[in-house]
């Protein structure tokens, strides 16, 4: 999904989705390869403040699956 938004320009969209992902507390991903996916994404979309959020979310949630 974030691939689609940075590909289509809406970039502001996907400051909201991580957003969105963060007020619900947590990430959670079956695999590790989705999670670096997302990552992946938002760094190419040159969101910075987003992949900060992320790195944060996951950190607060290292004890737990991310």
């Amino acid at each position: 999904m974030v691939v689609v938004l940075a590909r289509n320009g809406l970039t502001a969209e996907i400051d909201l989705l991580i957003d969105e992902i963060e007020k619900g507390g947590r990430i959670v991903c079956d695999e590790s390869r989705g999670l670096l996916r997302l990552v992946k994404a938002v760094i190419v979309a040159g969101r910075k403040e987003s992949t900060v959020n992320i790195y944060g979310m996951i950190m607060r949630n290292s004890s737990s699956s991310y």
